[in-house]
């Protein structure tokens, strides 16, 4: 068998602007062509005699409106999104997108703005990437953030919605963020530990059967 060619993953696009270099319509360009680069790649396993290519799930890039952004995925193209409002929010998007990566996040197969799997842990990592980034681009909450480990998770779920009041992050007050880390391989115990008003929902599952088999329309990086 003629053995293939490999090829090299690109590793460019690791390194974020600084604030407010990011304003120009050039910056904006140059800044999702690095990104899109670094996410649109292949990643090579040589055997012995032939190169097995793998390919990675393709990201895109959209600017949107408001003041949060989310990952989702469009079916019809086959690609994560990475939907930011500001260079700051992207930085907490694009943590989010690396947490999808390492199975510790799933999408909605079909489009949902809904994400799997998510819990406090995940938003303290991309609250603490976005105050890497600008310590002033965080929003305001119970407590105040003097340096990178007062972003735990009671600040973040002392995190409010600007336009309704509710808690965004605090499942003890009714959001649907897991108070325990959970990841697509969690299984029944840790799944009701973190979701515990989801109980009846899990409760038909074997005790060691994964989340990423237990729904339908959960998309993850394989």
């Amino acid at each position: 068998m003629e053995k293939t060619e490999c090829r090299n993953p690109i590793e460019t696009g690791s390194v974020i602007p600084k604030a407010g270099k990011i304003d120009s319509q050039g910056s904006q360009t140059r800044q999702n062509q690095l990104v899109e680069r670094a996410y649109c790649r292949y990643r090579c396993n040589v055997g012995n005699d032939e190169c097995h290519r793998e390919q990675f799930p393709k990201y895109a890039l959209n600017t949107i409106a408001g003041n949060e952004g989310h990952l989702s995925f469009d079916a019809e193209s086959e690609t994560i999104m990475i939907n930011y409002t500001n260079t700051a929010n992207f930085v907490h998007e694009v943590t989010h997108a690396g947490q999808f990566e390492t199975g510790d996040v799933a999408l909605s197969s079909l489009g949902k703005e809904m994400t799997y799997a998510q819990d406090i842990y995940d938003e303290v990592s991309a609250y603490r990437a976005q105050y890497l980034y600008d310590p002033f681009s965080l929003p305001s909450s119970s407590t105040q953030v003097n340096s990178l480990t007062d972003i735990n998770p009671a600040w973040v779920q002392g995190l409010q919605d600007a336009a309704t009041g509710a808690y965004k992050y605090d499942y003890n007050r009714g959001s649907g963020t897991g108070l325990y880390p959970v990841n697509i391989n969690s299984t029944k115990s840790a799944l009701i530990k973190a979701y515990p008003r989801a109980i009846h929902e899990f409760r038909g599952f074997d005790d060691n059967i994964p989340l990423k088999e237990m729904l339908n329309d959960i998309y993850y990086k394989k």
